[in-house]
């Protein structure tokens, strides 16, 4: 009996023993929380602090914080340790996320076990967030450096930290300090007033600025129909400060300039440069270039065209499809086109320019071939001497009274060689190249007959033309130098014009005499052996009709010369003095 007796007393001293509190069970041992936690969310950190009561703060082994975005279970938890105070904080380098709401809970280990505190919930948005005060500008141009006062910000605030928004660009951001930061002028095709927008670490300012964005503003042009000399208006808004970087220009790929003639705040007017002098139309752009005056590839564009016109005028298509020969007879052009094989005949057209039209005429019966020629002699036209050893007839003329083609009598010489052929003074002369001879027919005896000629280097498109009563051949095969031809003596010789040798036409109106390099005009003086350039002369239609060389000189009548350019069109010059 005593032994079941000490048995129960060891028995219930375990009991008592096993039914003592632990230290965390204990009322006075479980921290009560004070409030909400607190957030301070600053530029790189944030700052969490948590109060409680009690708790004797020895009894704290460990505490911290456990946060996280409030959509995202994953939390990350932060351990301070032991404290001496009924308050603990601790502060993280971290950027947060503007407009993302988080979430963060304090917790206290006491013993075995944590205590945790109610969730408190805050936003990425910093406690005072930056200003704008002001700008050192009110606008500004790609590439400009704008000043911006601020306020709000840290004294370590470094330029990456900086991000600065004009329009829907970014500003690269150059110099950042507490009170100022300094960005670069993006490029934007908006015009007016840009919005400014300021982040700090993704942390947006509390406000915006505007400035104005200084691209040009094009409305209108005084006129779209221009001569060569004239003045155009641009009509809009402009900041002449930059007219050395925002300049008018017409060519997309290679930003030609227009001349500048004034720039002001509402106008610039300009005049087209002589390297469009040859464009017909021209589109109206305005070219920017960076400070440094680097071309930039940025263009304003506009739907504004600009129309030359003046001394040159397309007319209406020709009949003819092909370049072959031509000759003027009676004020009305005759041309000979293209066949249609090498045995084949050749259409015949004549065109009348008091009426602009064509009239299909009997068939040449030869081919044709740039080795034929076409001339008009005692009021009759001439066709002869193809390369084609099977004709049998190798020389015709065709009589406009009858309109039909008469056999005349055959060339005597081979018609293997090149044949420059010209009327003068009633008679055709034939001058063989490569040879010492020429043949001369006589209409009035339908015969033929050779002398000596010592013939210099002509070109199969030889002319002539009649000045103060003399003969000159062009176009010679040897530089700068057309000839004189002496029908007394049978000789030719040299007369020398620098820059002859680059024309590639010469034709007379009104007794005075023109040629044309590409598309510039000279007068040819040839008392003084010189070309004179008359800008305000330049084939503006050059590009889109005389480009392929596909063109020749039909007849000059009164003060108009009259092509058939490239593309079967008629095309007239008239070079009046008067606009």
């Amino acid at each position: 009996m005593r032994r079941i007796s000490s048995f129960l007393a060891i028995a219930i001293v375990v009991l008592a023993l096993g039914c003592k509190k632990s230290p965390e069970l204990a009322t006075d041992n479980i921290p009560v929380f004070s409030g909400n936690i607190e957030t301070n969310v600053s530029f790189k950190k944030v700052i969490f602090s948590a109060s409680f009561t009690n708790l004797d703060p020895a009894n704290a082994e460990d505490c911290g914080f456990e946060w996280s975005q409030k959509s995202n279970t994953t939390n990350k938890t932060v351990g301070i340790g032991s404290i001496s105070e009924d308050k603990f904080s601790v502060q993280l380098v971290v950027k947060l996320e503007e407009g993302v709401q988080y979430q963060v809970r304090a917790w206290i280990k006491v013993g075995s076990k944590k205590f945790y505190s109610q969730p408190s919930y805050f936003y990425g948005t910093v406690a005072l967030r930056p200003e704008i005060i002001s700008l050192n500008r009110t606008y500004a141009l790609w590439g400009d450096t704008i000043r911006i006062k601020v306020r709000n910000l840290l004294p370590d605030i470094l330029p990456t930290d900086i991000t600065v928004r004009i329009d829907n660009s970014n500003a690269f951001c150059v110099f950042a300090d507490s009170t100022e930061i300094a960005v670069i002028m993006p490029y934007s095709f908006t015009n007016g007033k840009l919005n400014v927008n300021l982040l700090v670490n993704n942390q947006s300012a509390a406000n915006t600025a505007e400035i104005e964005n200084a691209l040009p503003e094009i409305t209108t042009i005084s006129k779209n129909l221009v001569y060569f000399d004239d003045t155009i208006t641009i009509r809009g808004k402009f900041w002449p400060e930059y007219s050395n970087r925002v300049f008018p220009v017409y060519d997309n790929w290679f930003k030609v300039k227009y001349k500048i003639v004034s720039y002001t705040n509402n106008n610039v007017v300009i005049r087209i440069p002589d390297e469009g002098a040859c464009i017909p139309r021209l589109d109206l752009y305005f070219a920017i270039t960076s400070p440094q005056g680097v071309m930039g590839q940025n263009l304003i564009y506009s739907s504004l065209q600009i129309t030359r016109t003046g001394f040159w005028k397309l007319l209406n298509p020709a009949l003819p499809t092909n370049r072959v020969k031509s000759a003027s007879l009676n004020g009305e052009a005759y041309f000979l086109d293209q066949s249609g094989n090498y045995y084949a005949n050749s259409p015949f057209y004549k065109y009348d320019p008091k009426t602009d039209s064509w009239t299909e005429l009997p068939n040449n019966p030869f081919p044709s071939s740039n080795y034929q020629s076409l001339v008009a002699c005692k009021g009759e036209l001439y066709v002869g001497f193809l390369r084609n050893a099977v004709q049998t007839t190798n020389f015709m003329k065709y009589n406009i009274q009858s309109n039909t083609w008469i056999p005349c009598a055959n060339l005597p010489a081979c018609c293997a060689w090149d044949m420059i052929t010209v009327s003068m003074q009633n008679k055709i002369y034939v001058f063989i190249q490569g040879s010492k001879f020429k043949w001369v027919y006589d209409p009035s005896l339908n015969s033929w007959t050779e002398s000596y000629c010592d013939m210099p280097d002509l070109m199969m498109d030889t002319k002539t033309i009649i000045y103060n009563g003399e003969y000159y051949f062009y176009k010679g095969a040897s530089g700068d130098v057309i000839y004189k031809y002496d029908l007394s003596s049978g000789t030719f010789s040299p007369v020398n014009i620098i820059g002859m040798n680059s024309t590639n036409e010469l034709f007379e109106i009104n007794d005075k005499y023109y040629c044309m390099a590409g598309c510039k005009v000279y007068e040819v003086n040839l008392s003084n052996r010189t070309l004179i350039p008359i800008n305000r002369f330049s084939n503006y239609l050059y590009y889109d009709y005389f480009q392929n060389e596909n063109n020749t000189f039909l007849l000059g009548i009164g003060n108009t010369a009259y092509f058939l350019a490239a593309g079967r069109n008629v095309v007239t010059f008239t070079p009046d003095t008067k606009k």
